[in-house]
């Protein structure tokens, strides 16, 4: 198994089904292959950098604190 290098965006993951988005469809928009789309979201790979976040967001009208930003509370 993978080891886990970052938290899973799980939300992110069921918008994504919810809405038909691949991971594909993701790798298009930040220039990532869809195997490394799939890393980033489960957490086995690299984090996703502002940018990818940004072009994600500005595509799909969503929000980074929605999806990409950790709620911590203290």
């Amino acid at each position: 198994m993978a080891e886990t290098k970052h938290p899973a965006y799980t939300k992110f993951k069921c918008w994504m089904s919810e809405n038909g988005i691949t991971n594909e469809d993701i790798g298009k928009i930040i220039g990532k292959s869809k195997f490394g789309v799939s890393q980033r979201i489960n957490g086995t790979g690299p984090d996703f950098s502002a940018e990818e976040v940004r072009k994600i967001c500005l595509q799909y009208g969503i929000s980074a604190d929605a999806f990409f930003v950790a709620n911590k509370v203290s």
